[in-house]
């Protein structure tokens, strides 16, 4: 017998413009360093200037262990630069968008409280071309709220 208690997944999907790479396509050429090393150099968030802070209330976690998992980050060239984008989603915080410049250095990007969901716990995001029409698209998904 169920208790009465149950989850709601909301799904959100926003659809970003942005420039394919090359027209009619659907990929991005991989440019590949020469290395000796491991491939990967460790950058600290202060010099990405990425500032995001994910933070979940006492209470509202109480409310809903789901949330206590905590929540996504998705990568997508959102701005047609060439380079990855991130999305950080937040549970008691607005979602996030920081666009890269290049480098590795971001900035927070202003964006429309449809895809910020102030007050409501997003968990997942995906940035991908849902419907085919070579512009980024946003997908979010969310429980309670």
């Amino acid at each position: 017998m169920m208790n009465g208690a149950f989850i709601v997944i909301l799904f959100f999907v926003v659809h970003l413009s942005a420039e394919a790479s090359e027209p009619n396509s659907l990929k991005t050429k991989l440019v590949v360093k020469e290395s000796t090393g491991a491939g990967f150099e460790q950058v600290s968030a202060l010099a990405a200037g990425i500032d995001f802070t994910n933070t979940l209330g006492e209470l509202k976690g109480a409310s809903n262990r789901v949330v206590f998992k905590g929540a996504g980050v998705a990568a997508g060239d959102v701005d047609g630069n060439g380079h990855p984008d991130l999305f950080f989603c937040g549970l008691d915080t607005p979602n996030q968008l920081y666009l890269n410049s290049g480098n590795w250095k971001f900035s927070p990007s202003r964006i429309p409280d449809s895809m910020a969901l102030p007050g409501v716990p997003t968990r997942g995001a995906v940035l991908a071309d849902l419907n085919g029409d070579q512009s980024v698209d946003l997908a979010l998904t969310t429980v309670g709220g």
